[in-house]
C-alpha cells in the first residue's frame, strides 16, 4: 500500500473517530489499529513488519507529526 494511501485513509478514518467525540490522538490511534487489523490477514511476517513500521512512523506521538496531521483533519 501506498504511503499517501495509507494518509489518506487514516486522515478519513481519524476524522470518523474525532466526529464520534474522541480526542485527535485517541482518534488516530484507533484508525491506526482497525486499518493494521483488516490489512494484517493477507500480510507475510516482512510485509506486516514494514506496514506496521510506515504506520507508525519515525515521529508518531511527537507533536511534529501530529502537528502535520491535524490539518489534514481539518481540526
Amino acid at each position: 500500500m501506498h504511503p499517501t494511501l495509507i494518509e489518506d485513509i487514516l486522515v478519513q478514518r481519524s476524522r470518523r473517530f474525532v466526529n464520534s467525540g474522541h480526542d485527535l490522538v485517541p482518534a488516530l490511534e484507533l484508525a491506526k489499529r482497525e486499518l493494521l487489523r483488516e490489512a494484517a490477514p493477507s500480510m507475510g511476517p516482512g510485509d506486516l513488519f514494514c506496514f506496521r513500521a510506515l504506520l507508525t512512523g519515525p515521529r508518531s506521538g511527537s507533536r511534529t507529526w501530529l502537528r502535520s496531521f491535524r490539518p489534514l483533519l481539518q481540526l
